[in-house]
């Protein structure tokens, strides 16, 4: 955007309150057009304050060119000879606000809102298409892990999606090979209500109990921009719900990796011995080389999901270690050791409905 008042409609005329999209002012500090001097610039952004990102760039050097006329006797009101330091400019800004452009996306790690508030439990949030798959990791009646599964669900209204919640059983991890019958019951109801791709409701229906949470996404480091049908990128992020490979071979069980800076927080959903469900829990995976990451696992008990409110101990107890090495965006291997038990699994991208969400 250009802080021209010399053409109708005059820029400094327009509504610039009700602009909400991110906004790049680019000026010219030698422009002698009236109205386009970089001096207009801080009236400009005072009143775009309702956009989401605003950015001023003022340019000095380039060319005079040959297209001066009128009142760009110096030619610079075109920011001749700019073309590398313009381009690097808009690329960035594009890079930069790109979640803040892009559609809605649900895709990540969710707790309660405000951050902190009941830590000890969470809910993973895969969104692909208009579809998500959600994995509620807390704890039942009795303190003792819990995790709960909303495998699809329909798009109601946007931003809004309900499904069904089931409760598994199925052989323990340790199992080799990986066989035997997973038990299915539908125990309830679950709808998310969000209200942008960082904040929302969480409303759910269990065993005839029913209360609803505000939800925030966990920020833990760099937070990627996460867009449906996007690329890997040279250095992928590895955000996604993972599964043993091939697709389908054992089905009943994953992992939930949120990818953010350098550390993976990854919840795995499994089965002890006696087919119970359990989650085990890597907060704090650490990048140990391309592709690599390595932290401690843990297991967790607290208060029932249904307690109001929710206060009490979550107490937390290390079980043993586990390693993600990926190959590429889409494969890789989950190594972990736990409680003397140590294996290895190649894991691929679950996928269920298009666009993916791929997160950079």
């Amino acid at each position: 955007m250009s802080p021209n008042t010399g053409f109708a409609p005059h820029l400094l005329g327009m509504n610039l309150e009700a602009m909400q999209r991110p906004t790049l002012l680019l000026t010219h500090a030698s422009d002698t057009c009236e109205g386009t001097s970089p001096s207009n610039a801080p009236t400009v952004l005072s009143r775009l304050s309702a956009t989401e990102a605003r950015r001023h760039v003022s340019f000095t050097g380039g060319s005079a060119g040959s297209r001066g006329g009128g009142c760009d006797t110096t030619g610079f009101h075109g920011l001749g000879g700019l073309d590398t330091q313009f381009m690097a400019e808009l690329t960035d800004w594009m890079r930069t606000n790109a979640s803040l452009t892009q559609a809605a996306n649900y895709h990540g790690l969710w707790w309660r809102s405000p951050a902190e508030l009941e830590s000890g439990w969470g809910v993973n949030v895969t969104h692909q298409g208009n579809k998500l798959f959600a994995t509620w990791f807390t704890y039942d009646t009795d303190g003792t892990q819990m995790w709960l599964v909303m495998p699809d669900s329909t798009r109601t209204t946007e931003g809004v999606y309900t499904g069904t919640l089931y409760r598994t059983t199925g052989p323990g991890f340790a199992v080799t090979p990986w066989a035997g019958t997973i038990g299915v019951t539908s125990v309830g109801s679950a709808t998310f209500s969000f209200t942008d791709s960082n904040n929302g409701t969480f409303a759910y229906v269990v065993n005839g109990i029913s209360q609803s949470k505000p939800i925030t996404k966990q920020v833990f480091s760099t937070v990627p921009a996460c867009i449906a049908g996007a690329t890997h990128g040279p250095s992928p992020n590895y955000q996604a719900l993972w599964y043993a490979s091939p697709a389908e071979s054992e089905s009943g069980w994953g992992v939930n990796v949120a990818h953010q800076g350098d550390i993976l927080f990854a919840t795995w959903f499994t089965y002890e011995a006696g087919g119970r469900g359990i989650w085990i829990v890597m907060p704090e995976g650490a990048r140990t080389g391309p592709g690599t990451y390595t932290g401690a696992l843990y297991r967790t008990t607290g208060p029932a999901f249904n307690l109001t409110p929710w206060v009490g101990n979550v107490n937390v107890t290390q079980v043993g270690t586990g390693s993600f090495t990926f190959s590429d965006g889409e494969t890789g291997t989950f190594a972990y050791s736990v409680g003397g038990v140590s294996q290895s699994k190649a894991i691929v991208r679950q996928s269920f409905a298009a666009p993916a969400t791929v997160c950079r």
